[in-house]
């Protein structure tokens, strides 16, 4: 904490600028020697800072405005004399003295000279003529020092006089809008680069120059400041060489001065007259100067009938900008004391994110086993506790392999060797319709109910229409369902219950034929069943556990990646660099090991054995189940009364009917069936082992991961650390900038501490 209290807001009814009591007067001027030393070191680099900037085009007469109001000569020229900013802070004095000084903001640039190799000028009163190459001399230092054409640096000018009013004002370089022999191209954009700082400052007043003999709508610095500041609030136009205009002309610059030509503009207008260049070229002083700008609005018509004489000469602009300098300092430093709160923790919170170089080997060791240990605890956080931001609607890890762990077991669930007994849309089907068996094609499955292909016509019956077997209630009624076959026919199917429809053991033939022994084919053969188990299983289940084990690998790797950049390493890309690739490699090792232990997994139900009782028990029920079906159709039990009698007759009839077309069937067929049952039954067992166990293998990656990782880490040498916790040049460099940055708001703080603002203690607050 910076330990500056709440800032008291300065009051709004405070007496305006040398008047009221000279408490608060004092109080203002510690603000403003504040504020002046915080943009001469640089301060406004990051804090808004509150100043008045004089802008213009170059050769509208910026710079004698400056001379005027300071009574000092500056550089002026025909060409672009001010390449950078120079800050002029007068303040009144019962004593005579200047010093002029460079601020290099930007340090040295491509290896010139350091802003400790300009010695200060001092000047006292009988050096008063030497201010002007004094600044000539401190700006050619700068533009030397950093070998630029135009320079954000600044010539920094304190003058000390009885004259003085206390007043900070900035020159800028003038616009320029072409170049001219021997001038880069670039010139032009970088003075507007420079000028835009200023102009995107919302606390910095805008001293608009423009010069009267030129169209109003033509001035570039007023379109420019309208960009910036729409409402003109902190806008200033300033309407220099009266002198010059032509005539006839002077009724449309007196519109503009008394605020008839242009909307807004709070502050208004005013007019000053300065030096000409014939007036330099003959010696005529400043104060002849002031001297002539009150004579000429005092007999030059039409200036001297204007009644608000206020609008005129510069001792009236002095006293303007006084008084308005005043004003956005009251209106600022209640903000820029936050702001400076503000920035200073948040540069030392950068700061610290950044760390600091470890110089030593134990140093680095220390620095390596703390960074190491914040990352295995924020990736045991992910993968384990299951930890996400407060701000994130993310999923955990454990919840995502959950989810990746259901799908799997659904997708490997639903495969034919998993679910032989639940034929699916585009099956063959074995349905039980009556007392007979028949087959068909699965077009539709709709709440329990089968539709096949076979049987479209309500009431159609495929068996022998004797009078002994009826279709029965429960098969035939119900509602239908409307289907468009593949050439375009419309069909009505009539649904069956699914308790009596089985998958067509036809898919089968083909593989009992591909493997097919030179033996007696009478029963179905366990070589032949091993091998269709070990297809079904190598084709139907193992895409989804590959599956499975590479999305869990990725998982892991972006776990890992998180918790890298969790754990404070942004400055050594080095350090997060071997994070990455050791996570890479050890998981990558993991899942190879998980992958074998798969195998093995798929290899050992591929070879099927079990001493589950629940195998043989299913293997009965599939083989018995069609039957049952069958007989208690033909038989019409389930909508007999209860304690209804059949007839011997009736039921030797329907044994004889379900029977007699089993008869029929060929020795594929018998095999086939036989075959399918006990895959139903060995599949509902085999796909419960898979569907656990691979989840589980997959579950052992994220529990074994910080243990492998730890062995490979720990063993990193000296010589290696050494490599991994090299700061790059570009984190270097952030981290001194933040440093000069915290070295810059604390002195902010200390002066603020020191002049006690901000604090409540001063007694002006």
């Amino acid at each position: 904490m910076l330990g500056l209290g709440v800032v008291q807001p300065i009051p709004p009814d405070t007496p305006s600028y040398l008047e009221g009591n000279e408490e608060y007067h004092h109080f203002i001027q510690q603000i403003r020697t504040f504020i002046d030393r915080m943009m001469v070191c640089g301060l406004d680099k990051y804090i808004a800072l509150p100043m008045i900037a004089v802008m213009g085009d170059t050769s509208s007469g910026k710079s004698a405005l400056l001379s005027n109001t300071a009574e000092i000569e500056l550089p002026s020229a025909h060409t672009l004399t001010t390449r950078c900013p120079i800050m002029i802070k007068m303040k009144t004095s019962d004593t005579w003295s200047a010093k002029i000084s460079v601020k290099l903001r930007q340090g040295t640039a491509n290896g010139g000279e350091n802003a400790t190799d300009f010695n200060d000028i001092n000047l006292d009163k009988n050096g008063w003529s030497r201010i002007r190459e004094s600044i000539a001399l401190a700006q050619d230092f700068i533009l030397r020092t950093t070998r630029k054409q135009v320079a954000r640096d600044v010539v920094d000018v304190e003058i000390h006089a009885p004259y003085c009013v206390d007043l900070t004002l900035i020159d800028l370089p003038g616009i320029v809008r072409s170049t001219g022999k021997g001038e880069s191209a670039s010139l032009s954009p970088e003075i507007q680069a420079l000028i835009n700082d200023y102009l995107n400052n919302d606390r910095c007043v805008i001293l608009a120059v423009h010069p009267a003999n030129v169209d109003f709508h033509n001035s570039q610095i007023m379109q420019d400041a309208k960009k910036v500041d729409p409402q003109t609030r902190r806008t200033l136009p300033v309407i220099t060489k009266p002198d010059l205009i032509d005539n006839g002309a002077e009724g449309g610059v007196m519109d503009l001065l008394l605020g008839k030509k242009m909307d807004g503009f709070d502050r208004g207008f005013h007019m000053i007259k300065s030096r000409g260049q014939s007036d330099l070229d003959r010696g005529l002083s400043i104060r002849q100067g002031l001297e002539d700008e009150e004579c000429f609005f005092r007999q030059t018509d039409p200036w001297n009938r204007v009644a608000d004489r206020s609008l005129f000469g510069t001792s009236e602009l002095r006293r303007k900008l006084g008084a308005l300098q005043m004003e956005i300092i009251k209106d600022s430093f209640p903000g820029i004391v936050e702001e400076v709160k503000q920035q200073h923790t948040e540069a030392k919170g950068i700061l610290n994110s950044m760390g600091s170089l470890p110089d030593s080997a134990s140093a680095r060791r220390g620095f390596f086993h703390l960074k190491i240990e914040e990352f295995f605890q924020r990736l045991k956080e992910q993968i384990i506790d299951g930890k996400v931001p407060s701000s994130s609607n993310a999923l955990s890890v454990p919840a995502q392999f959950f989810d990746m762990a259901e799908t799997f077991k659904s997708s490997i669930t639903s495969t034919r060797l998993a679910a032989i007994d639940r034929p699916v849309v585009d099956d063959g089907a074995e349905a039980v319709i009556g007392c007979t068996l028949i087959k068909g094609k699965v077009l539709k499955i709709l709440n329990g109910k089968f539709f096949l292909d076979s049987y479209t016509v309500k009431g159609y019956c495929p068996v022998e229409r004797d009078g002994k077997f009826k279709p029965t209630a429960t098969v035939f009624q119900g509602k239908h369902v409307d289907m468009k076959q593949s050439n375009g026919v419309d069909v009505k199917l009539q649904p069956i219950d699914a308790s009596c429809i089985n998958r067509d053991p036809e898919w089968l033939h083909l593989m009992i034929k591909q493997r097919m022994p030179l033996k007696l084919q009478m029963f179905p053969n366990d070589t032949i069943f091993i091998d269709i188990v070990a297809t079904l299983i190598d084709r139907e289940w193992k895409e989804p556990s590959t599956k499975l084990l590479k999305d869990s690998e990725e998982l892991l790797k972006n776990a890992c990646k998180t918790a890298a950049g969790q754990a404070g390493l942004h400055s050594y890309p080095l350090f997060k660099a071997f994070l990455y690739e050791l996570t890479h490699t050890v998981v990558g090792e993991l899942a190879d090991t998980t992958r074998s232990s798969i195998d093995q997994l798929f290899n050992v139900n591929q070879s099927p054995y079990s001493q589950n009782k629940d195998l043989v028990n299913e293997v009965v029920h599939h083989r018995t189940e069609d039957l049952e079906c069958a007989l208690e159709t033909a038989l019409n039990l389930k909508s007999l009364p209860q304690n209804s009698s059949i007839p011997v007759s009736t039921i030797a009839n329907a044994i004889k009917a379900v029977f007699e077309p089993r008869k029929n069937k060929s020795v594929m067929d018998i095999i086939a069936g036989d075959l399918q049952n006990a895959l139903a039954a060995y599949g509902k067992i085999a796909v419960t082992r898979i569907a656990d166990e691979v989840p589980m293998l997959c579950k052992n990656m994220f529990e074994n991961l910080e243990k492998e990782m730890r062995k490979r880490a720990f063993a990193v040498s000296d010589m290696e650390l050494e490599g991994l916790l090299k700061m790059p040049a570009h984190v270097q460099r952030q981290i001194r900038e933040a440093k000069e940055k915290i070295e810059m708001l604390d002195q902010a703080v200390s002066m603020m501490k020191e002049l006690k603002l901000g604090t409540g203690e001063n007694p002006a607050m």
